[in-house]
């Protein structure tokens, strides 16, 4: 009977379907009668007939001309900057390029370039899904490298990266044969050199040598950046072709939201001439924007609203019905590119019209843009933009989904709003699905069927069958326990539909089913035995009603998940910051602008509307504002896209990497002989440690105290002079004590002296080492025989290596080759440094700009020299490659080198003094109390986020307001504050004598310093003023401006006080970034603690709370500082290597070089990394965001 009474429920519902799809027919026949002409543009524009390329046998599609003149650049080998809309088609070319570099050979290399990394993910993905080849031996097809991790990068024929993580591996020595095989590189959103980081963009844009292809759709002042570039191509000696297509493939259309009542009222068409309205003046006739454009509905409005004002043959013949019928062979479906030259005819003629009836037109035309403005900004009045957004977030979805306008990407601009608005709308849905299932008595019909499934899995285990038997071999089910067990299945199946999201309350796109957690699973699973679905987590529940949040912040693994189940079209609506804006694949019909923000600025704009209407998934793209104010809308729709004025190149860490980089290009030769010499330097290591406990063990045993005067004079010896000391046994040069130096000797000095050592025709090193053995002690002989072996070898391994320096200097063909090969790897490189020295497209000092760069080059080069951070032959020196390694610091990276070779981080690490013996002094530290003291410091250098000196003070008044964190930072110590300030002092010297020079030889092109600087004007203008007064008072200057120098303000080096004060009093013509300088000011003011805080407590939640440090950025914040520990850590632990430590000499006998290798200093940074990034590994944002 129930299943009667359904089937005849189903068929009324049916019927009743269809009696509403009837009435919705006759609605739609029942309108104003109109041409079919007048139909398509005004109802139907988004069908018009597309033009349509011809058939390439290079590609399976048929290509534009725009996009075969791209494939012939191509295949010339020459570069391109390509300008066209999102979603026209233009990263084809890309896909093009790597084919081609995958047929040619199993070598050469397509370098992809990607502003984000989760775009590097998904191209990374993409290719992998689209390309297979198979290889011998350790290459592979594709390779990625992100700023979190990395892949084959260089093992591969396809790499995917970011512009940073390239430049590491352009300027990474080891990289230079890999860089000589790059066929392409593909710069995708190559605008981001306008963006913060576009330094970076224009280092590699100046840097490479391989043909380029950059792609942009939002890139402003083309002219310029394509001359800039052109002229970049011609110095490599190709050519760059311009390639510019804006027609976009499918158009978008503007809307307003308001939350009005009715359907109609809530979604409304905005007309783009509303947004131009205020620059409507009767001082001066009307153009419209070059960019502007209006759809085809647009143009049939505005044309009606100019033939209620003028009824002249020239409107008349602009009506669609009478245009098109005139168009050459003209068809029933109108074509775009017709509808765009009528679109070009109608703002002529609006033109051509006076200004009261351009007036009256518009005024006609923005009428419902204006009213729905208006009430937005009235419920704006009354309540928070946050507030209505939260109110009105799930009805905008609503009437979108009415509208046929979902899938969409809501764009928010703070992380915790797009969390935040995301489980709203869930919340609203439950509570809404809750009301309901109450009135239909949903929980009686669950526990009804969980009864009757209980029930018949009690039946079948009566009849014989469980769960046991069903995986035993032979045993089948008899046809009653199959029936029952089929019954079983339909009942679970009715019970898991019960307990599922109801689709009612779910956004579910068009022409798709609800959403399962095992669908999920099967759809993200990345072959792991963790599952990703957690019902715990209320964004992985909101996933299953269509609803998802994206932002940097949120774990890797469900940002993935939300994007491919997007573009699987089965979520309706992600909620996004920017993440979504730059070029990630993800089709959407229309995209929601939820809220103002100071980030939404024309550019983001543009690429956030640009996800809308892609080409071959949607006919047209929508565009929704909602919650933002007309001035704003009205500016985003007007402004022009930013000048590109380019970026600070040259800094003292790019010029000392591109040092490193150029002197450690070597001959194969003389790569061999490193590779030799360090192993030879791994023997000494090794014997170093046995016969460090021979030494300890004999000394023990004689109660000998080692002297250490004694021990430095022996270290001061050449290797071989202390190898015929030690055999003859003296005490002293003037002694004559037998076995005397043996009780003094450093371990490592015996190691190099047992090598000189003769083995034939008696064993010298046997019987020096024997004076020290007891030979009643076994282990003690069994250690001196495995040292006298091991020199053996290590002997052998240095004769290997004066036979490699000997073939190194031959002067066979071979030899001769392989310095050929260098020196044209050397030439290539500096003439790319000289591309990048002498070609800024940033050039605010005018045409000197690029001499300036030259000179700030040389600046960073002999300035370091004379450091001690390069050596002779401008090569790097330890101090030069810890300071390279800790690059992302800049400027602090210099004075965490102050602060190490003045040795005051070894004094703060320092918890004992070790003798030559081994003994060891301890004082009062703790491991504790110096990795406290070390984060401290590096806090201030890398971490520093000032905070206002009154707030300083209110939490100084008001302790309790800290809670747990000390929230202000403690003072830098005094001493380092003193090694920092001495180190400024002679950088900003050398460098105004370096510029007043510069000065001084350009004198001519620089001309006389007579321009007011805000005003511009020349005083006096024919430079013949001259007052006694003020010329006692000035004092005479070349590098100072000469309003400065009228204050008694000279230019010598000990004038400048600080870096500021240099940059910022030159002569007009003259630029000094404080960039050029390696120099770390330091700042009294008061310091944000958040680094220290955390180092205490570990917890995220509080810097927030207490610390005042964004939810947006403190888990990004803690990562750089973990990051900055690590490059440290290893850098130092890689020296180590090359310097090693000399146990038991401590001060004036020391070595800089021993600093780096110093146990205690190395197990510190070692420590203190590891304990960091342990405390940072726990933190879970995801959790983080989930609880809110």
């Amino acid at each position: 009977k129930k299943d009667k009474k359904d089937k005849k429920d189903k068929k009324d519902k049916k019927d009743k379907d269809k009696d509403s799809d009837d009435s919705k027919a006759k609605r739609m026949i029942q309108l104003d009668s109109q041409s079919a002409i007048r139909y398509q543009v005004e109802r139907a524009a988004e069908h018009l007939r597309r033009p349509v390329g011809e058939s390439d046998e290079r590609v399976p599609f048929k290509p534009d001309d725009w996009q075969r003149k791209l494939l012939d650049v191509a295949d010339s080998g020459n570069s391109a900057l390509i300008v066209a809309p999102t979603a026209s088609g233009k990263t084809f070319i890309a896909y093009y390029v790597m084919e081609m570099c995958l047929r040619a050979n199993n070598t050469d290399v397509v370098v992809y370039v990607a502003p984000t990394g989760a775009l590097v993910d998904q191209v990374h993905h993409e290719i992998q899904a689209r390309f297979t080849k198979a290889y011998q031996g350790d290459m592979h097809l594709t390779g990625v490298f992100n700023t979190s991790y990395r892949e084959d990068h260089v093992k591969c024929q396809i790499l995917v990266t970011r512009p940073e993580c390239l430049e590491i591996m352009l300027l990474d020595p080891a990289n230079v044969e890999w860089a000589k095989n790059i066929r392409h590189i593909i710069f995708d959103e190559v605008h981001s050199v306008a963006m913060l980081g576009g330094e970076v963009w224009e280092r590699m844009l100046l840097y490479v040598s391989a043909p380029i292809l950059a792609l942009s759709a939002t890139l402003g002042d083309m002219d310029k950046f394509r001359g800039w570039l052109e002229m970049v191509e011609k110095k490599r000696g190709r050519d760059l072709y311009f390639i510019n297509y804006q027609e976009r493939h499918n158009d978008l259309c503007p809307y307003i939201w308001t939350d009005r009542e009715t359907f109609e009222e809530q979604l409304i068409g905005m007309h783009p001439c509303w947004a131009i309205f205020t620059k409507l003046t009767p001082d001066q006739r009307f153009e419209f924007p070059s960019d502007f454009k209006l759809l085809p509905e647009h143009c049939v409005r505005l044309h009606d609203a100019i033939i209620k004002q003028d009824q002249s043959d020239l409107v008349k013949d602009l009506a669609p019905e009478a245009y098109f019928q005139r168009i050459p062979d003209p068809t029933f479906n109108i074509s775009m590119r017709d509808a765009r030259r009528w679109e070009i005819e109608i703002k002529k003629c609006f033109c051509t019209l006076s200004y009261d009836v351009q007036k009256k037109v518009l005024e006609d035309v923005i009428s419902d843009s204006n009213s729905a403005c208006a009430h937005i900004e009235k419920r704006l009045d009354h309540m928070s933009e946050r507030n209505y957004l939260n109110a009105n977030m799930l009805p905008m979805l609503r009437t979108l989904e009415k509208a046929n306008m979902l899938p969409c990407i809501v764009f928010h601009m703070t992380r915790d709003g797009c969390v935040q608005f995301a489980l709203g709308i869930c919340n609203l849905l439950k509570k809404a699905e809750e009301i309901e299932q109450e009135k239909d008595g949903h929980a009686s019909k669950i526990e009804k069927q969980q009864k009757k499934l209980d029930l018949m899995q009690r039946q079948l285990e009566k009849m014989g069958w469980s769960k046991d038997q069903a995986g035993k071999d032979g045993e089948e089910p008899s046809d009653e326990q199959k029936e029952l067990m089929q019954d079983i299945m339909m009942v679970q199946a009715k019970l898991d539909k019960l307990k599922s999201v109801d689709p009612r309350f779910a956004l579910i796109p068009p022409g798709q089913g609800q959403l399962h957690p095992s669908e999920i699973e099967e759809m993200v699973s990345t072959g792991g035995r963790k599952k990703f679905f957690n019902p715990s987590k209320p964004l992985h529940q909101a996933l299953l009603r269509g609803v998802a949040a994206h932002h940097g912040g949120l774990p890797t693994n469900y940002l993935r998940a939300v994007e491919r189940l997007f573009r699987m079209k089965r979520l309706s609506v992600v909620i996004s910051t920017e993440t979504l804006a730059m070029g990630i694949n993800m089709p959407t019909k229309t995209s929601v602008f939820a809220g103002d923000s100071n980030f939404l600025n024309a550019m983001n704009y543009r690429q956030m509307a640009g996800r809308a209407g892609r080409r071959g998934f949607d006919l047209r793209g929508q565009i929704v504002f909602m919650g933002i104010k007309k001035d704003k809308i009205k500016r985003l729709q007007n402004s022009e896209l930013p000048t590109l004025s380019g970026n600070l190149l040259m800094t003292s860490t790019v010029g000392v990497r591109l040092l490193i980089k150029h002197s450690s290009i070597r001959t194969q030769h003389e790569s061999d002989v490193m590779a030799q010499a360090k192993k030879y330097e791994d023997f000494i290591d090794r014997i170093e440690d046995q016969v460090k406990v021979l030494l300890e063990a004999y000394r023990k045993d004689k109660e000998i105290t080692p002297e250490e005067a004694k021990s430095v004079e022996l270290s001061r010896m050449d290797h071989k002079e202390r190898a015929g000391f030690l055999v003859s046994g003296k005490d002293r040069p003037g002694g004559a004590k037998k076995g005397g130096p043996m009780d003094h000797i450093n371990s490592r000095d015996l190691a190099y002296a047992l090598i000189e050592m003769a083995e034939k025709p008696k064993n010298e090193r046997f019987d020096v080492l024997t004076t020290v053995v007891d030979d009643r002690n076994k282990k003690m002989k069994d250690t001196r025989d495995a040292i006298v072996d091991e020199v053996r070898i290590a002997t052998a391994a240095l004769k290997k290596l004066g036979e490699i320096v000997a073939q190194s200097e031959a002067e066979t063909p071979a030899v001769q080759a392989e310095r050929e090969r260098a020196a044209q790897l050397r030439e290539d490189d500096a003439t790319a440094c000289q591309r990048l020295v002498n070609t800024p497209l940033f050039q605010p000092g005018g045409p000197l700009m690029s001499a300036q760069y030259a000179l700030a080059f040389r600046f960073t080069a002999e300035y370091l020299q004379k450091e001690g951070m390069m050596n002779k032959t401008a090569g790097p020196c330890d101090l030069g490659c810890i300071a390279s390694l800790l690059c992302t610091g800049e400027p602090a990276n210099f004075a965490a080198v102050d602060l190490l070779r003045s040795r005051y981080v070894e004094q703060i690490v320092q918890r004992f003094v070790e003798a030559s013996d081994g003994t060891k002094e301890y004082n009062d530290k703790t491991p504790a109390q110096v990795q406290e003291a070390l984060v401290s410091i590096f806090a201030h250098l890398f971490g520093g986020v000032k905070i206002a000196k009154w707030h300083a003070a209110y939490l100084q008044e008001h302790p309790e307001k800290k809670g747990p964190c000390s929230v202000v930072l403690g003072e830098l110590d005094p001493k380092a504050k003193e090694i920092l300030g001495v180190h400024s002092k002679h950088a900003i010297e050398a460098a105004a004598e370096y510029w007043r020079a510069f000065a001084a030889g350009y004198a001519s092109d620089l001309g006389d310093d007579n321009m007011l600087p805000f005003t511009g004007c020349a005083w006096p203008q024919d430079g013949s003023f001259s007052m006694p007064m003020l010329g006692d008072l000035s004092v005479p200057a070349t590098l100072r401006s000469r309003f400065v120098s009228l204050s008694g303000h000279g230019d010598r080096g000990c004038d400048f006080a600080t870096v500021g004060e240099l940059c910022g009093s030159l002569r007009r013509g003259l630029v000094i970034d404080p960039k050029f300088l390696p120099v770390y000011q330091v700042d009294d003011s008061p310091q944000n603690a958040y680094i220290l805080d955390f180092w205490r407590d570990g917890l995220l939640t509080n810097l927030v709370k207490y610390n005042k440090i964004g939810d947006n950025s403190v888990w990004q914040m803690i990562k750089d500082f973990a990051l900055v520990l690590t490059a440290m850590h290893k850098s130092l632990d890689r020296r180590s290597k090359y310097a090693p430590y000399k146990r038991g000499i401590h001060g004036e006998g020391r070595t800089l070089e021993t600093v780096f290798s110093d146990p205690q200093v190395q197990e510190a940074f070692k420590m203190m990394s590891a304990d960091f990034a342990e405390k940072f590994n726990k933190t879970k944002t995801s959790d983080a965001a989930d609880s809110k």
